[in-house]
């Protein structure tokens, strides 16, 4: 089966609750992970950012994303 690419997916989620909403991105980006297994897709791991924008003034530590084994960074 030859390998195919998508080039662009986006993963978002909102909420005031920030350890609800990471919960709720993890979940939404491990299971686009999980179809791109099943369908064939890749997501490449040199490519693959999280952007994470937030309003909060006070620290809170990044999100800890994984792709194939590779974390993800964040920029």
């Amino acid at each position: 089966m030859p390998e195919t690419k998508a080039t662009d997916f986006s993963c978002e989620s909102a909420g005031k609750q920030l350890p609800c909403t990471f919960t709720i991105a993890i979940y939404y980006y491990y299971s686009a992970e999980s179809w791109a297994d099943t369908s064939g897709f890749k997501f490449s791991t040199t490519k693959t950012v999280c952007l994470q924008l937030c309003h909060l003034r006070k620290l809170h530590p990044d999100p800890q994303l994984c792709l194939n084994g590779s974390p993800i960074p964040v920029v």
